[in-house]
């Protein structure tokens, strides 16, 4: 799709730390039917583990200061890159090191602090390094790759992050601070050795990437589109003589630094929903291993390892084998979380870096140049147009321009019978206020085959009006894939923000409503991998 990417104001604190005390205290209600029916009672909170590394690592003190700018501190732009930069890998192993490959103007001192984003009682991170006094360094100029219009920076390391013993498998963010007041940011996620977490938690990498435009580096200050940053977007893209409506890349890399437009830290997104999936899940004590899409397509086999995937914040881009994953995944009784929508949309492929680093370059020639590369299966395009709908995966799909510019819709449940709905309040038909539905919708599309498997049911159908003022329609999915499994998809990329109180509506009992039926549908695939009666 082409819609902007805009931030949001990230909260400092999550949900009511006793409003969610209260949800994972009530549990889920039984009711009495037959184990093979689809109105069968939710799998109980004890799918999730009253102790594990998550569970423990959250009893820590937490602070909100991995969310920027400080009071005094203004972000770093992309113009004066006061202080940019980006890790030379998007996940490292626990036990692993990273390097940070910073540029500052003038070249400066800088400090680095190292947080991890969980609950930690409604904070949203913890501290779990301070480096005082980095140097400095002049780095060497971006290239402007021709011919593909790639962006690339090659610049060296300034400071390597061992990570420590005792770091926990999780989204980390390095704030970077110059002492004259400037700040930006960069993630990565630290995967574990070795786990068999009930979640695999997905971060969607390849989206923060295609949507990454830096430098952001407008003609005049209240420009809307770069001069020479380019993401896989027109409209993030400049305007040329031949490409009026702009002229994005068909290969951008990872890098670079991720772009400041609309005010961003320099998150690439990651701050847009995760921190919200992030802070719930973790609130409610599961057990996670987290990963990446560029992970997932190195080791697809992972997902055998863990009782459901958790496709996390805009996960539009995939690689044929991150889809050939899932679809592992659900042939071997893994259930499979879309909280999101617009996911699957387009397939990418990886290419390495001018050093030979693997999966360092996103290949997208979409539909704006064709795609050269031989083998037909491998090109750029929409899924769809290869024969493999999103929906025959994910059980629906974005329908083109469900898009609204910002901003949400009411949610109208449908089906609330079903077991993912038992203790939610929610009652079919009847609209729930707030901006649940939104920015971006998948729908059920009859010209597209529904995913194979059983009890395919649609658990929502609220009226949506998009940005060209269409009527259409969002739809939620849940059924039961062919290796017995769970596979649901919310339809809507705000239903993280959803998650947490406060921020999506001000009804907290509807956000608590939201927070039940979540976890009524990953309760019951984590049950459901542990013993197939309780699916």
């Amino acid at each position: 799709m082409s819609v902007t990417i805009r931030h949001r104001a990230v909260p400092r604190a999550f949900a009511s730390a006793a409003l969610l005390a209260l949800v994972v205290a009530t549990g889920s209600p039984g009711l009495a039917h037959a184990a093979s029916s689809p109105t069968q009672a939710p799998a109980s909170g004890a799918a999730r583990a009253a102790d594990n590394p998550i569970v423990r690592e959250n009893k820590l003190p937490g602070t909100d200061r991995w969310a920027i700018p400080w009071d005094g501190y203004t972000v770093a732009d992309d113009i004066g890159l006061q202080v940019k930069g980006y890790f030379s890998q998007v996940s490292v192993t626990a036990g692993g090191s990273i390097s940070l490959r910073v540029v500052t103007t003038p070249v400066s001192s800088f400090s680095v602090d190292v947080y991890r984003l969980g609950w930690y009682g409604g904070l949203g991170g913890r501290l779990v390094q301070h480096i005082d006094s980095v140097a400095g360094r002049k780095q060497p100029a971006c290239i402007f790759v021709g011919p593909t219009k790639m962006v690339t920076c090659p610049w060296n390391s300034s400071v390597r992050i061992q990570t420590r013993e005792g770091w926990v498998t999780g989204q980390y963010v390095a704030v970077m601070s110059t002492p004259d007041h400037f700040q930006s940011v960069a993630t990565f996620v630290l995967k574990p050795q070795h786990s068999k977490a009930a979640l695999l938690y997905v971060s969607p990498v390849n989206s923060y990437q295609a949507y990454n435009d830096f430098p952001f580096d407008p003609a005049t200050p209240d420009g809307d589109r770069p001069q020479t940053g380019r993401s896989l977007y027109d409209f993030s893209s400049p305007a040329t003589a031949a490409y009026p409506d702009g002229e994005p890349s068909v290969r951008v890399s990872f890098d670079r630094p991720y772009s400041s437009q609309y005010g961003g830290p320099g998150d690439g997104g990651v701050f847009d929903f995760e921190p919200n999936s992030i802070g719930y899940l973790e609130s409610r004590g599961y057990d996670i291993a987290y990963t990446t899409d560029s992970d997932l397509d190195a080791e697809p086999r992972q997902v055998l390892d863990h009782a459901a995937l958790y496709v996390s914040g805009h996960s539009e881009y995939w690689s044929a084998r991150m889809y050939d994953a899932a679809l592992l995944a659900r042939s071997k009784g893994v259930g499979i979380a879309f909280v999101s929508s617009n996911e699957v949309y387009w397939q990418i492929r990886y290419e390495p870096n001018a050093n030979g680093m693997p999966r360092r370059i996103v290949v997208g020639y979409k539909d704006f140049l064709p795609d050269p590369v031989p083998d037909p299966a491998l090109r750029t395009i929409r899924w769809r147009d290869l024969g493999r709908a999103e929906q025959t995966l994910v059980g629906i799909q974005f329908p083109i321009d469900g898009n609204m510019d910002w901003g949400g819709q009411a949610f109208v449940p449908t089906n609330t019978d079903h077991w993912a709905y038992a203790g939610t309040g929610f009652s079919s038909g009847h609209s729930v206020d707030g901006s649940i539905v939104g920015y971006e919708i998948d729908a059920y599309d009859p010209a597209y085959p529904k995913p194979p498997g059983t009890d395919y049911t649609l658990l929502a159908s609220s009226p949506f009006v998009n940005f060209l003022g269409n009527d259409y329609t969002h739809n939620m999915s849940i059924y039961r894939g062919t290796g017995g499994n769970w596979v649901w998809a919310t339809g809507t990329v705000d239903w993280a923000w959803f998650l947490a109180d406060g921020v999506a509506t001000s009804n907290a009992a509807d956000t608590a409503s939201a927070q039940q039926m979540t976890a009524n549908v990953l309760d019951r695939m984590i049950a459901c991998r542990a013993n197939t009666h309780a699916c």
